[in-house]
């Protein structure tokens, strides 16, 4: 999967509007002031006297950046705070800005959330302000489960936790047409790494609302982030969509060709959607986009490895395309572009005999010949072809070539060549050393022939041997 980085950074989160301000629109007249116990009342925003004069000094150590005496002033105004009242809800809310400000996340979730709570029962944040402080949560939840080193079960609370908050923030803005698209975002990132938790068998409930949250974030901006084109993707591979998931890599490469992974990830969606198609027109079609993927790639400056040009040769041959999957891997390996190894020469000369080129495969056998001078397998191939072709000379110089080389364990099987070629052109001394040669080897018993043509030439020879001594007694006589 490809990675997301976590958008925004927590250390960009800092309050929205400073403490002197909030403080500043505190300033009510005293007759406002007093407090009484009446539910009602709960619900004024209003400040004791006492809180007030705690805040003040409070102002005074955060203007100083005195923020060890800040945050003891802070825990000492939460004692002496009304309990569920507006008085609780600023000091809470304060210090886990201070927190923030001071980058000691972890810290700032219990009084922001023991904030948000006093809030929901008297509606003391405005519906912005009730979203940047769910946003704050959210954000601090994410970063505190993707930090390094936590505990997968306490990781997936985290995020659980980030999810709820996430969820509240966006069903917040749709109700006051305030949808963010990066927080579309981060939810479905957030759904997806629940998914993964088990890595064996994904959540494919959670996959499907993580793929449902990414369609709809998509659609809230005219240039969406490139990371929901990443994460939409990611998600449809897990799914196995992968259709789905080239279309949005398409879109991707629309927006930007220069990306060399997201070539590499569409080209091999379509070999792989090529390869498992169990329609022959369909398993065609999407070889061809295959296809036409490594050329637009290769026209951009990428997949031009030796493994990406073998790739594109082989799709062509896997389509039928020999001769032209022949003449592609020819030049390639002549330039370099495919590395030169044995099984490519030899994929090369059996595509040339695939279509009846038997002779220029064995030119091509000739040439690998020189590239592997220790091999005699290339020797050995070309003898083969020039036997069936019935040219004997050509296969018997050949097959000495590979039986002097050698081939393993299979060497027997070039002696064996160079006995039946002799024995054709009628060399029947050479064709008795050769099979000779051959039947030395423990492996040539797997051939039961061998045997018959040694019987044969032996007694070829004695043919041939009396054949001399009959014309050499007419002769004399």
């Amino acid at each position: 999967m490809t990675a997301i980085p976590l958008f925004p950074s927590i250390r960009s989160l800092r309050p929205a509007f400073g403490v002197l301000a909030l403080l500043a629109a505190l300033t009510l007249p005293s007759a406002v002031l007093a407090q009484t116990d009446s539910a009602q009342d709960k619900d004024k925003k209003e400040l004791s006297e006492k809180v007030r004069d705690g805040m003040a000094k409070y102002v005074a150590f955060q203007e100083a950046k005195d923020w060890d005496n800040a945050v003891a002033q802070l825990t000492e105004l939460q004692k002496i705070a009304k309990p569920d009242s507006f008085e609780e809800f600023t000091v809470d809310y304060v210090k886990g800005q201070v927190f923030i400000q001071i980058d000691q996340f972890p810290k700032a979730i219990d009084p922001l959330e023991k904030a948000l709570a006093v809030s929901d029962r008297h509606n003391f944040l405005s519906d912005k302000d009730e979203r940047r402080l769910l946003k704050y949560l959210a954000q601090i939840y994410n970063a505190q489960g993707s930090a390094k080193g936590v505990p997968p079960a306490e990781q997936q609370q985290d995020y659980i936790k980030a999810g709820d908050y996430l969820k509240r923030l966006i069903l917040n803005e749709r109700e006051n047409h305030a949808l963010n698209t990066d927080d579309f975002l981060l939810y479905a990132y957030l759904l997806l790494q629940r998914a993964q938790a088990n890595a064996e068998k994904p959540d494919q409930a959670l996959l499907t609302e993580a793929r449902k949250v990414s369609e709809e974030g998509l659609l809230l901006a005219i240039t969406p982030p490139r990371q929901f084109y990443q994460l939409l993707q990611s998600i449809l591979v897990m799914q196995n969509d992968y259709p789905a998931a080239a279309e949005v890599i398409e879109l991707m490469l629309k927006k930007d060709p220069t990306n060399k992974d997201n070539w590499t990830q569409l080209s091999a969606i379509y070999l792989t959607l090529g390869t498992d198609a169990t329609d022959k027109q369909k398993a065609l079609d999407y070889n061809i986009r295959a296809i036409v993927t490594y050329e637009r790639a290769q026209a951009a400056g990428h997949l031009k490895t030796p493994k990406d040009n073998f790739a594109l040769v082989s799709t062509y041959f896997n389509i039928g395309q020999t001769e032209h999957a022949a003449r592609l891997l020819e030049a390639d390996l002549k330039n370099g572009s495919i590395e030169s190894e044995q099984k490519y020469w030899t994929f090369l000369a059996q595509w040339y005999q695939q279509i009846n080129q038997e002779l220029k495969a064995i030119e091509v056998l000739k040439e690998a010949a020189k590239h592997f001078p220790n091999s005699g397998d290339f020797d050995f191939m070309a003898a083969q072809n020039y036997y069936a072709l019935e040219k004997f000379p050509e296969a018997l110089q050949q097959a000495s070539l590979a039986a002097t080389k050698g081939l393993g364990d299979k060497t027997w099987l070039a002696w064996s060549l160079v006995a039946y070629t002799a024995y054709e052109l009628r060399q029947y001394d050479e064709a008795l050393e050769a099979v000779t040669k051959a039947l030395s080897f423990p492996e040539s018993k797997k051939d039961h022939q061998l045997p018959g043509l040694k019987d044969f030439v032996e007694k070829a020879i004695k043919e041939h041997n009396a054949q001399i001594e009959a014309l050499k007694a007419k002769q004399k006589l």
